[in-house]
């Protein structure tokens, strides 16, 4: 459906935003991006537009309404009034046409659009596509561009003037962003040049751009802060240039864009260019050049910059601006009908275009760099003294195909400080690592290879053991970490996953390292802490403990009597004679007879193992003479005196005179008959008879 209607009213050409503003020679390309604001409810706007070929064709445009969702709200037709809009930015979309068929849309000329009732400006693109008659001064564009930027909050907006005055360039772009060209921060370059990291340079239409003051502007601005909090790639906080990339961490107390510059010596200047956001904010650098070359040790001085309405105006193939370009901000304040302009410092630099600088109309060379104040606003533009130029009114110039960034902004405020770079390649102690990682990563002293002097290089231990370059014993087992390696390669002694110089029991026997030691008790070749069985006796160190169950000092774990009975512990190990739930390894009467099991053990090297043959070693026989006590009631003494203690004598004499059994000297019945009974009486009988 159609919305315009007939135009009921005619309106002030003052107000009609267009051709008016631009002047007659520049024409308009037919796929420019339009848009317009509506700032009251029910505010309509009229059009009107006609095409423009070179053979003289011409014809009415149209122009079709878009919402901010991409919907149609219809088409105005050439001299006609749009139907009332609601509050809000639309997009107003050309129905141009290309009367020719020569491929290319038609240009516009004597075309303009008003906002009925508005008193500013309401018109605006991000990118004007103009064309010219040709490269002559005559055809040069004189007017204003009003850029709506950032005034450092969502709530302010300022607006900077771009004022120019033999504008050349035959088919060009005027654009605007607050970071200039991206990958070139700073820089004007060719148009498709790559940076060193293969980048193109790349202009990006951001600002919009009215041919009036805007009308939606606030005309306010925050007053800008910054500080930087941190410069930091590693521990130490200096950059290591190919190493990692530092970070500059800094707070800002208003939006806007942050510019860093470094002072690289004979490698130029270092220029990041970032939008900036209120609160804290991180920029990042790869401690390279403009030429990807890395900068060598040194100290950098360096300033962080944050602007409030920064504004970069990149001339897109634009041959010729002479007198120049000027820049100002429009304030809030009149004088007159007219806002007042505050003159504004404009910055360039050329130097990566300016070998195609021609002379000027005026005698001079457009400047490779500067920094010029555009002076007062009703001051002639003068090239090279308040404007910023360019070119002859030619086709070749160093604007001829090539992006032009001159910038400015509503205000700023800047922080210095230095950079440190350290040594990224020098290895002073020749162990692997540089001085820049031990320096600023490490900490490790650059001047010795084994800094902690665990008899492992710092290399080693930061790069393949994992172990703390900066402690000797990196577990604090009593061990350093160079013994608890196989020459620099991490060792698992007991397989459980973990490196012994990590390992509080490297052996894993349950005995911390720590208490073990380095020593070997039983002269097997392997430290006792390697070692899950000590004093080789069957048992595992944890098992055993610390504990020293025979009292001689030797902990049970390093010693191979537990119960010092004289019999080694792996010859005991899981008996328990006396069934009292002791093993006879730890105990030291393990008949449980009241006759030390070492006493029957010394015994039986005179008098038998098995004294009453009932297959039981003595020390574990509670009655070892088969006599019916029990070796504790026997004793050890001899009553007899026939050398023989009376627990391995059957016929030692009771109080009284009598033998035990029921005969007497005298021969009584019931006597004892047993083999030893009988052996022991035929011996005393011999020696009653030799005496």
């Amino acid at each position: 459906m159609t919305l315009p209607s007939i135009l009921l009213a005619l309106t002030s050409p003052a107000s009609a935003e267009g051709t008016l503003d631009l002047g007659p020679t520049q024409r308009l390309q037919g796929d420019t991006e339009l848009h317009v604001d509506i700032l009251a409810p029910g505010e309509r706007f009229r059009w009107q537009a006609r095409s423009w070929t070179p053979s003289g064709l011409s014809t009415d445009i149209a122009v079709e309404i878009l919402d901010a969702s991409g919907a149609s709200l219809g088409t105005v037709a050439s001299g006609t009034l749009s139907d009332p809009l609601p509050v809000g930015t639309y997009d107003i979309v050309l129905q141009a046409v290309d009367l020719d068929a020569d491929g290319t849309l038609d240009r516009l000329e004597n075309w303009d659009l008003t906002v009925l009732g508005a008193t500013e400006g309401r018109l605006w693109s991000r990118s004007w596509e103009l064309a010219a008659p040709d490269f002559s001064a005559a055809s040069g564009l004189d007017g204003s561009f009003y850029a709506l930027v950032d005034g450092g909050a969502v709530s302010e907006t300022s607006v900077v003037e771009m004022k120019v005055e033999g504008l050349a360039g035959r088919i060009y772009f005027v654009k605007a962003n607050a970071v200039g060209i991206r990958h070139f921060a700073g820089l004007s370059c060719p148009i498709g040049a790559t940076d060193a990291q293969g980048q193109v340079a790349l202009a990006v239409a951001e600002h919009p751009l009215y041919l009036r003051p805007p009308e939606i502007s606030t005309y306010s601005s925050l007053t800008p802060s910054v500080s930087v909090d941190t410069v930091t790639t590693d521990v130490c906080g200096a950059l290591t240039p190919g190493d990692t990339a530092v970070t500059f961490v800094f707070d800002s107390a208003t939006s806007g864009t942050a510019r860093l510059t470094c002072d690289l010596g004979a490698q130029g200047m270092l220029e990041i260019v970032e939008a900036a956001t209120e609160g804290t904010n991180t920029l990042t650098w790869d401690g390279r050049d403009a030429a990807g070359d890395l900068v060598p040790p040194g100290t950098l001085s360096c300033e962080l910059r944050v602007a409030v309405g920064e504004f970069h105006f990149v001339a897109n193939d634009i041959e010729t601006a002479f007198p120049g370009l000027r820049m100002f901000e429009v304030t809030s304040a009149f004088a007159g009908p007219e806002r007042v302009r505050r003159p504004l410092t404009m910055s360039w630099d050329d130097q990566l275009v300016q070998g195609a600088a021609v002379t000027m109309p005026d005698g001079q060379i457009g400047l490779e760099q500067g920094e010029l104040s555009s002076g007062p606003y009703d001051t002639p533009a003068a090239a090279n003294v308040n404007a910023r130029a360019w070119g002859a009114f030619a086709p070749r110039s160093k604007g001829d195909e090539a992006l032009l960034d001159t910038w400015t902004a509503i205000d700023d405020a800047s922080v210095s400080f230095d950079v440190e770079l350290p040594d990224a390649v020098s290895d002073t102690d020749g162990e692997g690592l540089s001085d820049a990682v031990e320096i600023c990563e490490t900490d490790t002293d650059p001047t010795l290879a084994d800094t902690d002097g665990d008899g492992l290089d710092d290399r080693a231990e930061v790069e393949d053991v994992g172990s703390d370059p900066l402690d000797d014993d990196s577990d604090d087992d009593g061990v350093l970490d160079g013994a608890e390696t196989d020459a620099g390669t991490p060792r698992d002694s007991d397989g459980d996953g973990i490196s012994d110089w990590d390992d509080p029991d490297d052996d894993g026997d349950g005995l911390p390292t720590a208490v073990e030691g380095t020593e070997d008790h039983d002269g097997d070749g392997v430290d006792d802490h390697l070692d899950p069985d000590s004093d080789d006796d069957g048992w595992l160190d944890g098992v055993e403990g610390t504990i020293d169950t025979d009292g001689d000092g030797l902990p049970d774990y390093l010693d191979d009597d537990d119960d010092g009975d004289g019999f080694p512990t792996i010859t005991e190990s899981g008996a328990d004679s006396d069934g009292d739930g002791v093993d006879d390894h730890l105990e030291a009467d393990d008949d449980d007879d009241g006759i030390p099991t070492s006493i029957e053990r010394d015994d039986a090297a005179t008098f038998g193992t098995d004294v009453d043959g009932d297959g039981l070693p003595n020390w574990q026989d509670p009655d070892a003479d088969g006599d019916g006590l029990t070796d504790g009631e026997d004793g050890v003494d001899d009553a007899d005196g026939d050398q023989i203690p009376e627990y391995l004598d059957p016929l030692e004499p009771p109080q009284g005179g009598f033998y035990r059994g029921g005969c007497d000297v005298g021969g009584a019945s019931g006597a004892a008959t047993g083999p030893l009974s009988l052996l022991l009486i035929a011996l005393g009988l011999r020696r009653r008879r030799s005496s």
